[in-house]
């Protein structure tokens, strides 16, 4: 799910990028995002379990967060609710370690604001963002 579900927020994204120089492009881009998702959604599971070499080195921790992701991206791309309604599903308001390929919550957190301008969404990335100010729960060395 996780590597589907991100590859589909890429596709997405992309869709928007190209939705004016090359309108055709951008709908199949769109079209394979929604596949992907769809894929994603009915098939959960890490892609660390499936693709083993990469386990050594690229372990992952879950899912929910590409899963929120993605369609997040896709409610950007589309203004479907479905794909609103299914990145509140896996919506995690909590502040993650860091924003990293295995933890997206973050850009979930900043999409959504952007898309529904609901400001709780602008609250967590804020809580995010604090969280690495001196006094903040992230602990780090110079």
């Amino acid at each position: 799910s996780d590597l589907a579900a991100m590859t589909a927020a890429a596709m997405a994204a992309s869709s928007m990028a190209f939705q004016q120089t090359d309108p055709a492009y951008s709908a199949t881009l769109l079209d394979h995002a929604r596949r992907l998702y769809d894929f994603a959604y009915n098939n959960r599971g890490i892609y660390s379990d499936s693709i083993t070499n990469a386990r050594d080195f690229y372990v992952s921790s879950g899912f929910n967060d590409d899963l929120s992701f993605g369609a997040a991206w896709l409610y950007r791309a589309t203004s479907e609710q479905q794909f609103l309604d299914r990145a509140l599903e896996f919506y995690n308001q909590g502040t993650d370690w860091a924003y990293s390929w295995d933890a997206v919550n973050a850009g979930t957190q900043i999409l959504l604001y952007i898309t529904t301008q609901d400001g709780q969404y602008a609250g967590h990335v804020e809580q995010f963002i604090q969280s690495y100010m001196p006094g903040g729960q992230v602990t780090y060395t110079l």
